[in-house]
């Protein structure tokens, strides 16, 4: 019988929901632990592991380093994703264990086994010592989750979690220790409890260090002074700091000059220099950035903390926190909340540039800061989790409201709702969010920016939108959302496409990877929308045939493809759709051969927009989308055809206004000029608020292609000064309106209209 004792990285997994899947499928269940073994099992030799046994539904693995560790649970979680019929959870804790035979015992058994257990489906959570070893591997990203009490483990442990392809980013738990009741010696026991936990994780990050002082970000929390004249209370001040001083380091976001550390150097000054008083210790050998003071009393019954943070030299504050009351009893509780604000602070305020933005750690992105006083450590944290998640609507929207509920003064996380909604044409909800802000109470200056552009773009005002985001540009220019935001609004909502160029070339695109860039195939779009209209059809061209073949979306070929036609390109477009085609969609090839068909209307270029026109209706048994065909046959000057697709499309949706405008125009050019008034009258009974001038400019489609050019006009104004927004297919862009486009009624009344208000 062999046995070993040597250092090891052990690894638990363990199938999610195994015994209720026995019960209800027995023969499936088995066939998932036989696919769960052949996924196993190679991986775990690949990266020079040991497969040790399996325990029912679980399997344990040994590694001789934590990184074959890490890796090979990576591996084996992807490969589980893959086959999507069940999740695992896996452990891995490194420790010194005793092997004998075939098996594997020891603590850290049990504790990698914990961990395991404590871990979400389909997460790979590891140990702080683990966390540790890896962290100077750039290819294996981990965040802290939690730190947690695990059964049969004596120490509280500090969980971490492994992100891989497809992991869902866990938001780190704040665990706030519950009241205690009310005896006076269960309380002082509790006391003892909690100093002894806090002081055991202080043991490790306050051992007194020359070179440690000497670092910057130094941050020196003294302890609260007691004025309650009750000596029992004498212990709320070490919980308060203590606490204070975990909630830092464990975030990451100072080096912490402890009072204990304080106490050990007055000690040495005295015995070496006689007695010296606090602000010349902290000024002439710590030099803190900063020094949190705090005093406790008591009132009416309640513990009261009160807390400042001042400068370094302790002659200027810096902030000042409300107070914070709580029961005698649970003075943690205090301390708590007050950590909170305490974070929130340092995470945001203290972290601004003098232009209102905050960097994230790795230095790689900017994100614009709106708040006056710092928001609740664990709301801030909510927001950057739901920044972090906006391709996912639902989780992105239940992280704001989290954000919103954990800290209900902080304005950021309702801005991004409020623009979520807007975003979602939701307007009324937006607007009805808006109006939960009271805009006049407690708001800066920037706030009332952000405030009075979302009022003026819900009231269709966009010349007063275009105006208070510049305000908002002017101090946030390089964030990445503002300066997007900023380009749509000056060449859609005001018609300023001289402004584009200006304004894209604040963030430099050439170092950013486009496919991790949510936002940069949009910011081309625009410039490349922009430049259309600037008659930079060539520029257009050498921008986006790169970068449609990164970005496949269709909406980055419409300024393409207007850029082809406009500059007489004819044979470049058709071998680049032609291309295109070759792996596209039905759906998407249609689409585009539509889009292209009107910009040869456009260009008064009819018999080739036919050719494109004819190559979706000669698949129209066959096509996927038939608003595409109703619309071939639309601007074919197919009537009577159009006329049978588009009331059957409005037989499915009755309020689409295009589908109406299209079978009056269709009525009217059969020669049923009173059936076509019919659903002119249903058009004008569709208006309600937030449209934006929808219907004025659909009516005026209608009396442009009637012939009665005044009449369009007319509308086309009303509709502008309500807000409809200038786009690819819309104005200038709209074969209703090619016969004036050109004409000066046009560009002055219509394509002036917002430039007039913003010069």
């Amino acid at each position: 019988m062999s046995k070993t004792r040597r250092l090891a990285a052990i690894m638990f997994t363990d199938i999610v929901g195994f015994t209720s899947l026995m019960g209800s499928d027995e023969q499936k269940t088995l066939e998932i632990l036989e696919k769960n073994r052949k996924i196993h099992k190679p991986i775990i030799n690949e990266f020079n592991g040991t497969w040790i046994k399996e325990l029912g539904d679980g399997v344990i693995a040994s590694f001789n380093t934590v990184s074959d560790a890490v890796n090979a649970a990576i591996k084996i979680q992807e490969t589980c994703n893959a086959a999507a019929d069940y999740s695992l959870r896996i452990g891995i804790h490194q420790a010194e264990v005793v092997f004998e035979d075939d098996d594997v015992f020891g603590d850290g058994v049990n504790i990698a086994a914990r961990i395991q257990t404590a871990a979400k489906p389909g997460c790979i959570f590891i140990s702080e010592s683990v966390n540790n070893n890896i962290s100077n591997k750039n290819h294996i990203k981990t965040h802290f989750v939690k730190e947690e009490k695990l059964k049969n483990v004596t120490q509280p442990m500090r969980l971490y979690q492994v992100l891989f392809q497809g992991s869902e980013k866990i938001i780190p738990e704040i665990d706030i220790v519950k009241k205690t009741p009310k005896k006076r010696l269960i309380y002082f026991v509790a006391l003892s409890l909690i100093l002894a936990a806090i002081f055991m994780i202080l043991k490790l990050t306050n051992a007194f260090s020359l070179e440690k002082i000497e670092t910057n970000n130094k941050i020196a929390v003294l302890e609260f002074e007691n004025t309650t004249s009750n000596e029992k209370l004498n212990n709320v001040g070490k919980i308060a700091s203590n606490w204070i001083i975990h909630g830092i380091t464990e975030n990451q976001l100072g080096q912490v000059i402890s009072p204990k550390l304080v106490n050990d150097y007055t000690t040495i000054l005295k015995s070496e220099t006689g007695s010296t008083d606090l602000n010349n210790l902290l000024k002439n050998y710590f030099k803190p950035d900063k020094v949190i003071v705090g005093v406790y009393y008591e009132e009416n019954g309640n513990l009261l903390l009160q807390c400042s943070i001042k400068d370094g030299l302790i002659d200027e504050t810096l902030i000042s926190f409300e107070t914070i009351s709580c029961d005698p009893n649970s003075p943690l509780d205090c301390a708590e909340k007050l950590k909170q604000e305490i974070l929130g602070y340092l995470s945001t305020v203290d972290k601004q540039d003098n232009q209102g933005y905050i960097e994230d750690k790795d230095k790689q992105t900017v994100t614009s800061y709106f708040e006056e006083t710092p928001p609740s450590y664990e709301a801030y944290q909510y927001l950057l989790n739901a920044l972090e998640n906006n391709s996912n609507p639902k989780l992105y929207l239940e992280l704001l409201n989290k954000s919103i509920a954990t800290d209900a003064s902080f304005f950021e996380p309702k801005m991004h709702k409020i623009a979520f909604y807007y975003n979602q044409g939701e307007f009324k909800i937006s607007d009805s969010l808006r109006l939960l802000i009271d805009v006049k109470s407690k708001l800066n200056d920037r706030q009332e920016s952000i405030m009075l552009f979302y009022e003026s773009i819900l009231k269709g005002k966009n010349d007063k939108a275009y105006r208070a985001h510049k305000e908002e540009y002017k101090k946030a220019y390089k964030d990445m959302s503002t300066n997007m935001t900023t380009m749509t609004i000056a060449l859609q909502y005001v018609n300023r496409p001289e402004d584009i160029g200006v304004i894209f070339n604040e963030i430099p695109m050439e170092d950013l990877i486009l496919e991790d860039c949510s936002n940069c195939g949009f910011r081309y779009y625009l410039k490349s929308l922009a430049d259309v209209e600037l008659g930079n059809y060539d520029e257009v061209i050498k921008t986006l045939l790169p970068i449609t073949n990164v970005i496949e979306a269709n909406y980055l070929k419409r300024p393409l493809i207007s850029a082809f036609v406009k500059s007489g390109k004819y044979s470049e477009l058709e071998k680049y759709l032609s291309d295109y085609k070759l792996t596209a969609p039905t759906s998407d090839i249609d689409y585009l051969m539509s889009f292209t068909g009107i910009q040869f209307i456009n260009s008064n270029q009819t018999e080739e927009a036919n050719t494109y026109f004819n190559k979706i209706i000669s698949r129209k048994n066959t096509t996927l989308n038939s608003a595409d065909l109703a619309q071939a046959y639309y601007f074919k000057n197919d009537y009577a055809n159009a006329l049978e697709q588009y009331k059957s499309l409005h037989d499915t949706n009755e309020n689409n206004i295009d589908y109406i405008v299209r079978i009056a125009i269709s009525f009217f050019r059969n020669g049923n000029s009173e059936e076509a008034k019919t659903y002119i009258d249903k058009l004008i009974n569709l208006k309600t608020d937030f449209q934006f001038g929808a219907i004025d400019y659909g009516l005026s489609q209608y009396y442009a292609s009637i012939g009665d050019n005044d009449k369009a006009l007319q509308l086309l104004e009303k509709a502008v000064a309500q807000g409809f927004n200038f786009t690819p297919t819309t104005f200038q862009n709209d074969p209703h309106f090619r016969n004036i486009k050109d004409s000066p009624e046009f560009i002055n009344r219509i394509m002036n209209y917002w430039k007039n208000k913003t010069s």
